[in-house]
Parts: C-alpha cells; structure tokens; sequence
C-alpha cells in the first residue's frame, strides 16, 4: 500500500503541473500520443493506468465507489481491476500496481458480501435491482475463481450460497417480468440476467449443474423474450444513403446490452441449427447494422450510450465470426471518448464515476479484442481514413443476408439427403432380407434340411447353417446402414 499511495501521489503531482490554459509542448496534438507506438501500448500508460489509480481513490482499503456507497460500481471496478492485472502481467509491466490491486478485491468482495440484502430463505439481491444484482453476483463468483486462496472455506461456501440464492430471486424476477416489475431499463436488466447465467455456466461447471433445473428454460426464455421486444424494425440510413430495416432495443445503452448477451448466447450454443439460432444470428447482425449507421462525429447518442455501444460493437465482433468491426467507426469511437475534453489528465471521464466505470471495460475491449489495437497509432488513423468508408454497411447486409439464405438452402438440402439416404437403406434392407430367405431356402433344399414344399425335415442341419447365414445377412445389413453415415 505504501507503494500505491507513491504512486497516487506523483499522479496528484503530474496532473498538478499542468496549468490550465497551458499549451502542450509537443507539436502533435490530441490523445494516442506517441503515434510511433501500438495503441495497446498507449491505452495501457496513458488510459489504462490512469483509470486504474483513479478509481483507487484515496483511502486506504477501499475503492472510490465504496466511498459511494455503490454495489455495482464497485463490482465493475474489481472486473476492471482484474482484466487490468491480466493486461500489466501479459506485458511485463506495473507488478507493484498488479499486488496492490490482488490485495484490495477480495476485500471489496468481502464488502459486497456483507451489502447483500436477503429477501426470503432462497432469495437476496443488491438494492432489489435486477442489473445491480446481475453483475455483482458475476463480479463474487470471478473473485472466487480468480482469488480462490483469499477466502477461507466458510467464505467460499457463502458465495457459493449467495450467489445461488441471487440466481433463484433472478428467475423469479423475470418469471415475474410482465406483471410485477416496473423498471426503465427492461432489456438491459434481463440482458444481464443472461449474461451472468451465462457465466455461471462456463466457468461454475458445479453451480450450474446445481442450478440447471431452471436456468436452460431461463436462457432460452429470455433469448425469446429480447427477440420480441425488438419485434418492431427502425429505419436507419446507411453510409451509401440507402434506408434500410434494423433492430434495436429503445436506446443505444440498452441495445448494447442486449447485443452483448445475445452474442455470448449465440456463442455458447452456435453448434445448434434450429431456427431459433438463425433469429438470433439475424437479431446479431441487424442490429450491428443499425449501430454502424447511425454513428455521428464519433458518437451513439449520449455520452454512456457512446462508451458502452463501443464496447459491445467491439465485444461482439469477438465472439461472432461474421461481424467485423468497422475500423473508422470503432477508431472514431474511442478517438471521442479518449478525447483531453472528457478524459482528464487525472484519468476520469470528465470526473465522473459512473461514466469512467462504463469507459473501462470499454478500453479493455478495444486493447483486447480489437486486431488494430496492435498496430502503430498512425497506421490505425491511414486505415480508418483509407480503407474502412469504402466497406459500406449495406454491401455487408446484403452479402449476410445471401449467406443466410444459403445456409437455409443447405440446411433444406440436407435435410432432403438424410431422408432420401434413409429409404434407400431402408429399400436395401428389405431387398436384403428377401434375398437372404430365398438363399435360405435354397441351401436348406439343396442340403436336405426342407422339402421342395419347404418343411423342415432336418432340424440339425438346419442349425448347422442358420448361424453362418445369419452372420453374412447381419454383416450386410450393418454395411448398409453404415454406409454414408
């Protein structure tokens, strides 16, 4: 600790030397700076690290959000903690930074245990909130993996039954959706709901085995669920000025939500080949359509819809295959939020907590996930100024959607060849059989065991024969069946 508060203090001291009104000395001006360097390089010293000692704070043992008193700032400040550690460790870099943030997240995770709000024997939230209580369970049970020897027994035991305890009241919340509760955000709550289950599913093999029983109908429910509140298409203009037919979820925010969730949806169950997957696919695709249309100077609507679309447009292109992101629209993007106007030398987004929880994980995304955040900074503004405007977004609707209705013909067309190889094996089985009577027969007259009347005169003789022709009618029938299976 006694090395992060030197740390926060030549932080406190750079960012007092810089007068107000005072013109940098460097001769290229604005963020990304050098531009000779990768930008993973840049956003880890000049963003990353930042933000990291900001959110901080000043007190020792605590983060800034629990000076606040938030649950869910603070569980998406440890996730950033943690992804930061990940990024520093990767490149060999701020190790004294790495401890101290290893240090204060078990504690935070203490702390959040200690604010859950238990409802009934087999219900607890945070604040009765849907979205707070999905991403603070998700938030305990990646400090349980992540932290596992910072915990006693007792305390991993408590998470474990926290979180189930969250889980169950999380089913019963969207069980109860329609009629019971009344909450702005809709999409986005159920949203997290799927993504934490999500989770829970490919990293707490043992929880979701425990909790199985509704979570599967929950997933698909809710899958459902986002599809049909997006049932109804918004016209967006595209960069070549034609009009088309996209999805989105009432706000930039809440469609980036929903976004995220049905990408790791898809993600988890893409083997699946049912309609059900080609919609979600569909949903995946319009509604990046409608992101990558309706970008202005570098923005989505307002300032947290701008960070947290950027961060799912870059998320999803991760996750699925057929979505890229467009490289002008994701380097205006984050060109916007890391802008001196808004990030401020102390690294907040215009000193606000809310706002500079949401730019984290965004500028995790791009370091991550985005393939152009390993090039030099100048090559990255020559390729969004060059290459990208030429890849409109309806050139690539239209080639998704002749894709889409391939993989359907194909899906048909299969469909027609299994059935078609399954009566001709059929056809042959039945030939086969008549066959191998008739042989039967003929080898029963011929040895003396049937009459020319076909009546069993010679019952050992007959047995002597039965097993060899019964061995070469069962290794036929088993070639034709295996045969193109």
């Amino acid at each position: 600790m006694q090395v992060l508060s030197l740390l926060l203090e030549i932080r406190d001291s750079e960012v007092a030397s810089k007068k107000v009104g005072e013109v940098p000395s460097q001769t290229v001006e604005g963020p990304f700076q050098p531009v000779d360097q990768d930008l993973k390089a840049v956003l880890r010293h000049s963003y990353i690290k930042p933000l990291v000692l900001w959110l901080l704070g000043r007190r020792s043992g605590y983060i800034l959000a629990q000076e606040s008193n938030s649950n869910w700032e603070s569980a998406m400040t440890v996730e950033f903690f943690i992804q930061a550690t990940d990024i520093f460790r990767r490149h060999g870099e701020e190790e004294e930074i790495c401890q101290s943030l290893e240090d204060i997240c078990p504690r935070v995770c203490r702390w959040l245990v200690n604010n859950c709000i238990v409802l009934s024997e087999d219900h607890c939230s945070w604040e009765k909130v849907t979205w707070d209580t999905a991403v603070v369970v998700r938030t305990l049970l990646v400090c349980l993996n992540r932290f596992s020897s910072s915990f006693t027994e007792q305390e991993k035991d408590n998470i474990q039954k926290i979180a189930k305890q969250a889980m169950k009241w999380l089913n019963y919340r969207f069980t109860a959706w329609e009629r019971e509760v009344k909450y702005p955000f809709g999409p986005a709550d159920v949203a997290q709901i799927l993504i934490t289950s999500l989770y829970i599913k490919r990293n707490h093999p043992g929880l979701f085995r425990e909790l199985k029983v509704f979570l599967e109908q929950l997933h698909s429910g809710i899958v459902n669920y986002l599809l049909i509140e997006a049932a109804t298409a918004v016209e967006t203009r595209l960069e070549n000025g034609t009009t088309e037919k996209a999805l989105w979820w009432g706000d930039y925010f809440q469609t980036a939500e929903v976004l995220e969730s049905l990408a790791l949806y898809y993600n988890d169950v893409r083997s699946q080949s049912d309609d059900s997957m080609a919609r979600v696919e569909k949903a995946i695709f319009d509604a990046c359509t409608y992101i990558e249309g309706t970008q202005e100077d570098g923005m989505w609507g307002t300032h947290v819809d701008t960070i947290r679309t950027l961060y799912t447009y870059v998320r999803v292109s991760a996750l699925v295959s057929k979505v890229s992101c467009q490289p002008h629209l994701t380097f205006k993007a984050l060109r916007w939020i890391c802008d001196e106007k808004q990030h401020l030398a102390d690294g907040s987004f215009l000193h606000t907590m809310f706002l500079t929880i949401f730019m984290a994980p965004a500028l995790v995304a791009v370091h991550d996930d985005w393939p152009l955040a390993s090039q030099p900074v100048i090559q990255i503004y020559d390729e969004a100024l060059w290459t990208s405007p030429v890849q409109i977004s309806v050139e690539r609707l239209r080639h998704f959607e002749a894709e889409t209705r391939v993989s359907a013909l194909q899906k048909d067309l299969d469909s027609l060849k299994e059935r078609l190889s399954f009566w001709r094996k059929l056809v042959y089985s039945i030939l086969l059989t008549a066959t191998m009577l008739g042989v039967m027969i003929w080898i029963g007259q011929w040895s003396s065991s049937f009459t020319t009347n076909i009546i069993l005169v010679n019952l050992g003789d007959f047995l002597k024969i039965l097993p060899g022709v019964i061995a070469v009618y069962v290794a036929l029938l088993i070639a034709i069946w295996r045969r193109g299976s």
